[in-house]
C-alpha cells in the first residue's frame, strides 16, 4: 500500500513500547517511547538485517553495514509463489448495548497454521474501531469506512517476550478476554457434559441438537465440549466491551490477528499483520427498553430535542436509495413490549405512525423525519404518543421541537 509508511518505514508497531528505534538504518540513534494506543511506522526489514549481520554473520562483504545490503533501494526480498500470510481473522459478532458495544470472537486465528511454514505462529490480537463515518456517496456498511477513520483500541498478545506482552488468555472476570458463552442457558453444564459424552463415543459425528435449541447454540456447545476434551474443532471464545461509544452513533469494529517471526524455533519479533478491512462489522449502540416493574413515563424522550441541523450533524449520513433523508431522531427508553408510536402536529394532524418491538430489550426507535406522504416535516412543535400493546404499561404522551 503506497499510502502507508514513510521512507521504508512500512510496518506498524503498536504501543506501549519504551526506548524504540523506528529505523536502525537512518543514521539517527535517538530512541522514542510509543504510548498505548499509538502506532509507530518502523523499518522492521532493517532491524532483521542488522540482527542477521550482528549474530548470524551470514552476509559477506565489506566492514560497513551498508556494504552488504542487497537489492535496489531496499527492495531485497525474494517473493515466492506461496507466501506466508497473517493469521486468518476470527469469526466475530457485535452485540449493541446502552452506550456500549460487546465484541465476541473465537480462536480460529490461533489454531490455523501458516500456509507456507505450517507453523502455529499466532502472536496477538488488535481491536480497532472506526468513528465519525457519514456514509459518503458510493459507500455503505458493506464497503466500510476509509482507512484514516480506524483507530486502535486495544492490543494484547502471548506473553513470550515480544511487546506488548499483555496476556489476553485470562478469564474476563480477572481482566482477560476469555469468557464462557451461553451462560444464561438453563442446565448449561448438563448439556456440555452430554455433548462431551457423545463426542467421546463418536468424535467424527455431529451431536444431535436437543429439541428447542437453535443450530448456533448446538454448534457452540459442540465447540465448548471439544475444547474441554482437547479434540480437533474445539474453540475458546473472547469478549471485549467498549464503553466509549454513544447511543445512535454509527461504528465499525474489527478484530485483527497478527503473527510472530521464528528464529531457531523461538519467536523473536512481530511478523505479518492483517488490516481492519479483513473482517469489519457495523453496529449502532441502542438504549435499553424499560421493564414494567421499573417503568417511568417521564424517561421516554426524543433525541435530539430540539431537532436542529447542528444537533443532527453527528449522525447525519449521505442519503441513498434506502435512506432518503440521511437524518433521523430517536425515541428512547420505550417499553419492553410491542408499541405503536404516533406523531401529531399541535393542531392534531397525524404525521406518522411507527412500530417498535421492545421485547428483545432495546428501547430505541428511529424516525427519518418524513411524513406518511414522504414529505420532509416543517419547523414546529410536535406531539407523540406511545401506545403499548402490553396492559402493564400506560400510554405515554410527549413533545419535541423541530427547527429547520
Amino acid at each position: 500500500d503506497p499510502k502507508t509508511g514513510v521512507r521504508g518505514r512500512e510496518t506498524p508497531v503498536p504501543g506501549p513500547i519504551e526506548m524504540w528505534d523506528p529505523d536502525p538504518c537512518d543514521g539517527d540513534p535517538s530512541l522514542i517511547d510509543i504510548p498505548k494506543g499509538e502506532i509507530c511506522w518502523s523499518n522492521i526489514d532493517c532491524r532483521i538485517e542488522q540482527w542477521a549481520w550482528n549474530y548470524v554473520k551470514c552476509y559477506k562483504g565489506g566492514a560497513g553495514f551498508s556494504e552488504y545490503q542487497t537489492g535496489v533501494n531496499g527492495r531485497e526480498s525474494q517473493i515466492h509463489w506461496i507466501t506466508s500470510s497473517a493469521p486468518p481473522p476470527p469469526n466475530m459478532r457485535l452485540v449493541p448495548g446502552d452506550n456500549r458495544v460487546t465484541i465476541l470472537w473465537d480462536d480460529i486465528s490461533e489454531t490455523t497454521p501458516d500456509i507456507k511454514s505450517q507453523l502455529l505462529d499466532f502472536e496477538g490480537y488488535q481491536i480497532w474501531r472506526a468513528d465519525d463515518w457519514h456514509r459518503p456517496i458510493g459507500t455503505s456498511v458493506m464497503t466500510g469506512p476509509n482507512y484514516e477513520l480506524w483507530r486502535l483500541l486495544e492490543n494484547r498478545d502471548l506473553v513470550n517476550g515480544i511487546p506488548p506482552d499483555i496476556n489476553f488468555k485470562k478469564p474476563y472476570s480477572l481482566g482477560g478476554w476469555i469468557y464462557k458463552p451461553l451462560k444464561k442457558l438453563p442446565d448449561r453444564l448438563k448439556y456440555i457434559r452430554m455433548f462431551e459424552e457423545s463426542i467421546r463415543y463418536s468424535p467424527r459425528d455431529t451431536v444431535p441438537c436437543p429439541p428447542g435449541f437453535t443450530r448456533a447454540i448446538c454448534d457452540t456447545l459442540d465447540a465448548i465440549a471439544r475444547n474441554n476434551l482437547g479434540y480437533l474443532g474445539g474453540k475458546n471464545y473472547y469478549k471485549y466491551i467498549d464503553t466509549g461509544v454513544k447511543n445512535g452513533m454509527p461504528y465499525f469494529y474489527s478484530v485483527i490477528p497478527y503473527d510472530h517471526i521464528y528464529k531457531y524455533d523461538q519467536p523473536v519479533g512481530t511478523g505479518l499483520y492483517n488490516t481492519p478491512t479483513a473482517n469489519f462489522q457495523f453496529v449502532t449502540p441502542l438504549g435499553d427498553a424499560q421493564p414494567s416493574d421499573t417503568f417511568e413515563e417521564k424517561k421516554i424522550c426524543v433525541v435530539p430535542n430540539p431537532v436542529t441541523k447542528e444537533n443532527l450533524a453527528p449522525w447525519r449520513m449521505d442519503p441513498n436509495n434506502s435512506d432518503l433523508t440521511g437524518v433521523k431522531l430517536e425515541f428512547r427508553n420505550l417499553p419492553m413490549c410491542h408499541s405503536t408510536v404516533r406523531i401529531y402536529t399541535v393542531s392534531g394532524d397525524l404525521v406518522q405512525v411507527l412500530h417498535h418491538d421492545g421485547t428483545g430489550g432495546y428501547g430505541s426507535l428511529e424516525w427519518n423525519l418524513l411524513t406518511r406522504n414522504g414529505q420532509d416535516i416543517t419547523s414546529g412543535i410536535y406531539l407523540f404518543s406511545v401506545e403499548p400493546d402490553d396492559g402493564r404499561f400506560p400510554r405515554t404522551i410527549g413533545k419535541f421541537v423541530v427547527i429547520r
